[in-house]
């Protein structure tokens, strides 16, 4: 059981989570960062907007598993290396969107927003921005610009 928990993990890659760390943009910029509430709200939305972008990840693994497969490095990736299985992958990355999505509405409508942002601007970028150059640069920043203003309207800011 701590097998598949641990590929699960490591298939979100949980060190790409450090992207979500421009959700405090807000608090810092806006003062508020020693206000416990604020602080402890943006604390909350960095955990529920890793688990969208874990999902996404899992889910980006799914759509090119294949190429993967036949990569020096990503074939090292749990579900590429077959450690991880699909049925598994598939439950977990819709249990990540569903779940993430839920949690972000109830902390913050406004959150909730823009993670549903970055879910569809994530879910285009899946399946055709990522082959298009230079528009694929341009949808990854604006990820970082979706997050960003997500931090800012959770707390308020």
């Amino acid at each position: 059981m701590v097998k598949p928990l641990f590929l699960l993990l490591k298939a979100g890659r949980p060190r790409q989570s450090l992207k979500n760390l421009s959700l405090f943009t807000g608090l810092i910029f806006s003062g508020w960062l020693f206000i416990p509430a604020k602080f402890w709200t943006t604390v909350a939305a960095f955990f529920i907007f890793s688990l969208l972008t874990g999902s996404v990840y899992l889910f980006n693994d799914l759509l090119d598993l294949e190429s993967d497969r036949k990569h020096p490095f990503k074939s090292k990736r749990p579900l590429a290396s077959g450690q991880l299985s699909v049925p598994l992958a598939i439950f977990t990355s819709l249990a990540g969107f569903f779940v993430s999505l839920y949690l972000g509405w109830a902390l913050s409508f406004f959150l909730f927003l823009g993670m549903i942002g970055y879910l569809g601007l994530q879910l285009i970028y899946s399946f055709w921005l990522k082959k298009q150059s230079i528009i694929d640069v341009i949808a990854i920043a604006f990820g970082f610009i979706i997050r960003v203003y997500s931090g800012a309207a959770v707390i308020g800011a």
